[in-house]
């Protein structure tokens, strides 16, 4: 069965493209997968050429046309993935998003100033279109509090009655450089902390997956710290 993630943000740099560019290489190891970039900063684009468009598991395709977007169902992929503009609004290429997604991920950072503004945008324009969406805590430094901030992050969440998955990508500077450095989840050096950051992406798929029945192939934790370098 094929499906449509849409991957959203209130604003800019939270990281919906590092999600939605990792999200991709991991999906695409069981999945055939298409990375649709729609945002108008192409962000998505620029890191797979410095990947090497050839050496992506996944297919890409830049496309900010509303009539070609609303088709994006009909694709012969198991799952496609859309890289949305760094705001929600009404206008431009997020209705043609929404009518043709099966889900939508909402991604922010546990800060307070981040919740009201991605309430409004829920109740005006997720909500409506009847997707269904949750929202993921991005960017979660442990090192500065971020045990209690993504719980209050997620507090916040559900008193606005807003759902949140389990699973919260912690912070960590392989994802920070990993555009730059033309690498991706399923690529990353395999150390310690890297190991970490790559099961934090396997977890969120594993997440999304299980609520559609996807059959999903985790690397084993153990296993894959057997060829940690350190």
């Amino acid at each position: 069965m094929q499906r449509v993630v849409a991957v959203a943000s209130q604003k800019g740099g939270v990281g919906k493209t590092t999600l939605s560019m990792n999200f991709a290489s991991v999906a695409a190891e069981t999945h055939k997968t298409l990375l649709v970039d729609v945002d108008e900063q192409e962000s998505s684009t620029w890191w797979a050429e410095r990947v090497g468009v050839e050496d992506l598991a996944f297919d890409l395709a830049t496309d900010t046309n509303p009539d070609l977007l609303e088709g994006l169902g009909q694709l012969d992929y198991d799952l496609v993935i859309v890289d949305c503009p760094g705001h929600l609004t009404g206008e431009g290429v997020i209705p043609a998003v929404l009518r043709a997604a099966d889900y939508v991920v909402l991604v922010t950072e546990p800060k307070p100033l981040a919740y009201p503004p991605l309430q409004r945008s829920i109740d005006s324009i997720v909500r409506p279109s009847g997707v269904p969406f949750r929202v993921l805590i991005n960017n979660v430094d442990m090192a500065k509090g971020g045990a209690r901030k993504q719980s209050d992050a997620r507090d916040a969440c559900e008193a606005m009655d807003v759902p949140v998955f389990k699973t919260f990508i912690r912070s960590y500077s392989v994802h920070e450089e990993a555009s730059l450095n033309g690498q991706l989840a399923t690529t990353y050096p395999r150390t310690l902390a890297n190991i970490n950051a790559i099961e934090d992406i396997r977890r969120f798929s594993t997440e999304l997956f299980a609520e559609w029945a996807f059959p999903v192939d985790i690397t084993d934790a153990a296993t894959a710290r057997d060829e940690v370098r350190i």
